[in-house]
C-alpha cells in the first residue's frame, strides 16, 4: 500500500512541477505580449518637453540615461533648473502581471509626485492622474495618465479636450476641491481646476446661500467672467455636467496667504510694512469689485493667493464662491464666522461695507498673528465681542505697531457701517502714504503690463 502511494505521489510530481512551468512561461509570455503595449502617457507639464509614451517595462528619464530607455532631459540648456537634473534622475518601473506602475527615485535633488518627495531609493506607486515634479515640488514635468482608463477619466471629455487635469489637489473651496491642471495644447501654462459637487452645494444652501446649486454656480461663473484685475483671479472656462461643475482659472503657485501667516505665527504676525504691502493690494481688489457692484462675502486668509513664493510679491483676491451683485439687499448669512461682520449676525440688509470689515480682521491678524475676535468661549460669546466691537489684543504685541495702523484697524471695524472705511477712503487713508506702497503699485503695474491683453494698466 505504501509503495502505492509513494508510486502515485512520484507519479503526481512531475505533472505539478509541469504545471509550475507552463505557469511561469504563461507569465512570461502574458509580460512579452504587454511589453510593448503602451500602457501609459506622459503628458508634457512644462515647455520644451515632449509626450512620451510607456511600453517598457523599464524607463528612466535623467540627464545621461539611454535614448533607447528613458528620456534625456540634456537638451534643456535654456533651463536653469536642468543643471540639478541627476544623470539618472527617476525611473519608471511596469509589473506587467499586476499591471501596476511605480515610480523609483534615484535622484539627489528629489522627485515629487502632487507635490510630495518620494525620497531617494524609495518606490512611488503611481495612479492614473497623478503629477510628477523634479528636483523642486513646483517644477511639474508630467502629467501621468493611463491609457486604460483615459476613456473613464473621471473629467468630463469637453474639459480634457482643452485641459490636462491632474490629481493634485491645491486647495479646497468653500464649495469644492481645486487641482493642478494645464493647457492641453499649450502646456507651458498652468491652470487650476475647481470641482464642485452639486450636491454640496445643496448642503451649503443649509447655511442661507441664496439660490439652487446650479444658480449658484451660474453665479460664480457669471461674476469671475466679468472680473478683470490684477489682484483678482482670472477666470478661464466653466463646464457642467449633471453632478460636477468644474471652474478653470488661472494657477497662483505662492499658494494661501493663511499659510504665511501660519509660518509667520512664531514671530508675532507679519511686519506692519508687508501688512500694508498686502493689505493696500486686497483694498484695491475690493475698490474694483464694489465699483461694480460685487460684495464678495468671504474675505479670509484662504481666499487671499500669492502669486510666488516671494516675500513681497502680487496678491489676488480668488474664490467667489459667495459673492453676488448688489442689485437688491442682501441678507444671506454667508462669510467665516470670525471675519463677520455685526450687521451679518444681526441679520440685517447689507453691502460691501462687510467686505470691509473682514479686510479689518484679516489686517488685525496679519500684524499680531491671530484672530481679533476669539474663538475660545463658543459662537455667542464671539456673536457679542463682534457685535460689541471689543477686539482682543496683548498689550506687548499692539504697542509695537504705529498708532496710524491702530487707527487704521479700528476704522475698518466699526461696528456701525456707516462709520466704517469705503474702499476708496482707505486706500486714500495716511496709513497708505508709504514708499512699499509705491513698491506695490509697481510691481502691479508691471504684472499688468506683462498680461494687457487681460487688464487695463491705470493707476487708482
Amino acid at each position: 500500500m505504501d509503495d502505492e502511494k509513494r508510486s502515485e505521489n512520484h507519479d503526481e510530481m512531475p505533472l505539478i512541477e509541469e504545471s509550475n512551468e507552463f505557469s511561469s512561461s504563461l507569465q512570461n509570455d502574458i509580460a512579452g505580449e504587454n511589453e510593448h503595449e503602451i500602457y501609459a502617457i506622459l503628458y508634457p507639464m512644462a515647455r520644451d518637453l515632449e509626450l512620451i509614451e510607456l511600453s517598457t517595462a523599464s524607463f528612466e528619464l535623467g540627464r545621461s540615461v539611454n535614448l533607447n530607455e528613458g528620456y534625456n532631459f540634456d537638451e534643456l540648456r535654456k533651463r536653469r533648473i536642468k543643471n540639478t537634473i541627476s544623470r539618472k534622475h527617476c525611473c519608471f518601473k511596469r509589473d506587467n502581471i499586476e499591471g501596476i506602475t511605480y515610480l523609483l527615485d534615484t535622484s539627489q535633488s528629489g522627485t515629487f509626485v502632487n507635490g510630495k518627495l518620494i525620497g531617494k531609493d524609495n518606490s512611488y506607486r503611481l495612479q492614473h492622474g497623478d503629477l510628477i515634479s523634479l528636483c523642486d515640488e513646483k517644477f511639474y514635468v508630467f502629467l501621468y495618465k493611463e491609457t486604460k482608463k483615459i476613456i473613464n477619466d473621471p473629467f468630463p471629455l469637453e474639459l480634457t479636450n482643452q485641459y490636462l487635469v491632474s490629481n493634485f489637489v491645491i486647495g479646497k473651496g468653500a464649495m469644492g476641491k481645486v487641482y493642478v491642471g494645464k493647457r492641453r495644447f499649450h502646456p507651458s501654462v498652468t491652470v487650476a481646476v475647481k470641482a464642485i459637487p452639486k450636491k454640496h452645494i445643496s448642503i451649503i444652501q443649509g447655511q442661507q446661500l441664496n439660490g439652487s446649486a446650479p444658480e449658484v454656480i451660474k453665479r460664480e461663473a457669471k461674476i469671475l467672467l466679468s472680473v478683470k484685475h490684477p489682484n483678482c483671479i482670472h477666470f478661464e472656462q466653466m463646464y457642467d455636467s449633471n453632478t460636477m461643475a468644474y471652474i478653470v482659472t488661472e494657477y497662483i503657485e505662492g499658494g494661501e496667504l493663511y499659510t504665511r501667516i501660519a509660518k509667520w505665527k512664531i514671530f508675532g504676525g507679519f511686519t506692519e510694512n508687508l501688512t500694508k504691502f498686502y493689505a493696500w493690494q486686497i483694498f484695491r481688489a475690493l475698490n474694483y469689485l464694489h465699483t461694480n457692484g460685487i460684495v464678495h462675502r468671504d474675505i479670509k486668509a484662504e481666499n487671499i493667493l500669492l502669486l510666488k513664493s516671494d516675500v513681497y510679491t502680487l496678491v489676488k483676491v480668488a474664490d467667489f464662491g459667495l459673492s453676488d451683485r448688489i442689485e437688491h439687499s442682501l441678507r444671506s448669512f454667508c462669510g467665516t464666522k470670525c471675519y463677520m461682520a455685526p450687521e451679518q449676525w444681526k441679520s440685517e440688509n447689507y453691502g460691501c461695507k462687510v467686505d470691509i470689515w473682514a479686510l479689518g480682521a484679516l489686517i488685525f491678524t496679519c500684524l499680531y498673528g491671530y484672530q481679533p475676535f476669539s474663538t475660545n468661549h463658543g459662537e455667542k460669546k464671539l456673536k457679542e465681542q463682534i457685535l460689541q466691537g471689543r477686539l482682543l489684543f496683548f498689550h506687548e504685541r499692539w504697542k509695537r505697531v504705529s498708532v496710524t495702523a491702530r487707527n487704521f484697524i479700528r476704522q475698518c471695524l466699526r461696528v456701525n457701517p456707516e462709520k466704517r472705511f469705503s474702499a476708496q477712503e482707505a486706500l486714500s487713508e495716511k496709513w497708505f502714504q508709504d514708499p512699499i506702497v509705491k513698491e506695490a503699485r509697481h510691481i502691479v503695474k508691471r504684472y499688468a503690463r506683462k498680461i494687457n491683453s487681460r487688464f487695463p494698466v491705470k493707476d487708482e
